[in-house]
């Protein structure tokens, strides 16, 4: 029986009362609030892509817009605490070559800047405020979508959509591998694998497995992404670490990122081998 959408729309609601959960309450969001609000907006706009035959144009790009900019309000929180867990990465994945006592002066002037981070992003601060009562009024306009307007087969299209994008974007990666397009490939891989889990499908299903392997990408190319940001950051504090401790560092960075884009790739091949209504079909 093909899928209707009424049980995306319900999974889309639940993300939102959850995004919502994280980020109501007094003071300052937890690193793990913060976290847990970014994975379930981010697992929303995936299901609204998947939604998007269904819900209409209109109501897409209107409550992804609103989506987006919640995502973005605590995203400052998500990339200073992944610059400090990369940074440790590294050290525990080379710790001959990656000493803690010579990166010592980064990873405080990482932490220091968390710090800051963490007292910007209050649940006070006017702009959270903003785009929680967004939220709070796109779930509204979400719950009033009426039932009759789902129609068997619209979600199919949709996934197709979403894989193909992700299908088009590795292709783009493939052909040069630059970090702005394998951050866009990863996007469009973890909406790819959210809007697949969304659907509750069967584990041998072809678009199953497709999501898992999505699952996989998503998480190098994210780590592949931190330390592209990471090396930025090395490049303004160049003056905290010796000049061995930097080349040292540096060198570390990037074997770690030629190992992941090769792992990716490959899956990559994989997981983007079939067109979209080969790969996308029965639902």
């Amino acid at each position: 029986m093909k899928s209707t959408g009424k049980e995306e729309l319900a999974t889309l609601l639940r993300s939102l009362n959850s995004a919502l959960r994280c980020l109501q309450g007094n003071g300052s969001i937890s690193d793990e609030r913060a976290h847990d609000a970014r994975k379930q907006l981010k697992k929303a706009r995936a299901v609204l892509r998947a939604l998007r035959p269904t819900v209409g144009e209109t109501v897409y790009h209107r409550e992804n817009r609103v989506l987006r900019d919640a995502s973005r309000a605590i995203s400052p929180l998500r990339d200073a605490k992944a610059q400090v867990d990369i940074l440790t990465a590294l050290r525990d994945r080379y710790p001959h070559d990656l000493p803690c006592s010579e990166l010592g002066p980064l990873e405080n002037r990482l932490l220091a800047k968390l710090e800051r981070t963490r007292g910007r992003i209050r649940r006070a601060a006017p702009g959270l405020r903003r785009a929680m009562r967004s939220l709070e009024r796109s779930r509204q306009r979400l719950r009033s979508i009426a039932s009759e307007h789902m129609r068997a087969g619209r979600v199919s299209k949709g996934l197709r959509k979403v894989y193909a994008r992700a299908r088009k974007s590795f292709a783009i990666a493939k052909g040069r591998a630059t970090p702005e397009r394998l951050h866009d490939w990863r996007k469009k891989t973890k909406y790819l694998y959210n809007a697949v889990k969304s659907l509750h499908l069967r584990d041998e299903s072809t678009p199953a497995v497709i999501g898992k392997r999505a699952h996989r990408l998503g998480d190098w190319l994210g780590e592949e992404h931190d330390l592209v940001v990471l090396s930025h950051e090395l490049r303004k504090r160049a003056d905290l670490l010796s000049s061995a401790t930097k080349r040292a560092l540096n060198s570390a960075i990037r074997r770690r990122r030629t190992r992941l884009q090769e792992k990716a790739f490959r899956l990559g091949a994989k997981t983007y081998g079939d067109r979209p209504k080969k790969a996308i079909r029965g639902l």
